[in-house]
């Protein structure tokens, strides 16, 4: 992966860290007297309505995934179906997160992607479920493949990535959805 896309995936994951110990460290509000606060039992605050729901960490935790397999919409001989993906998450206690990851386009061409996004947990019930949006920077799409992903004339190319998944204990599994062209299943485990 080329320098400049890991300085910058390792800056984004400071800054998050940071951010989530200063909001450790923040004193709590106090509530004048007789109001009722959040921290009665069974009342759900905002940060554990996004994340964590594995585990109930209250720090920010390391996720890493690889690909399992690629589905491609529209099937071509000229299509990879084996990504070789190397991606690192840092995943704030608050559901937002940001990553970097390495891997092999649908055409075997050795891409990276920097990107920051959020997760929530949506389902009550279900707190193992989770929906996840991304936004960022892909590279690695050249040749006569550069035009095969949209606004990619620098040779970087802008990219929302929608997924969903579940987690059981430190396992978690995602279905991300790439634009019209297909799903990449992925498995990860959580470092801390």
């Amino acid at each position: 992966m080329p320098r400049p896309i890991l300085a910058l995936a390792g800056l984004l994951a400071l800054a998050l860290s940071l951010g989530v110990a200063r909001a450790q460290t923040a004193p709590a509000a106090s509530s004048p007297a007789g109001t009722p606060t959040d921290s009665t039992p069974g009342a759900a605050s905002p940060a554990a309505q996004s994340e964590p729901a594995s585990g109930e960490h209250g720090a920010a935790r390391w996720y890493v995934q690889t690909s399992v397999h690629t589905r491609h919409f529209r099937p071509s001989p000229e299509h990879h179906n084996t990504q070789a993906l190397f991606n690192v998450e840092r995943i704030r206690a608050d559901g937002w997160l940001a990553g970097a990851a390495a891997f092999h386009n649908s055409f075997g061409q050795p891409s990276q992607m920097v990107y920051i996004g959020r997760r929530w947990h949506p389902l009550e019930n279900y707190p193992q479920a989770h929906v996840k949006l991304v936004a960022g920077f892909l590279h690695g799409y050249k040749g006569e493949y550069r035009d095969k992903i949209p606004f990619n004339r620098s040779g970087v190319a802008p990219v929302v990535l929608p997924a969903i998944g579940w987690t059981y204990k430190r396992v978690a599994g995602e279905l991300i959805i790439f634009g019209n062209s297909g799903l990449l299943f992925t498995l990860g485990y959580y470092l801390n």
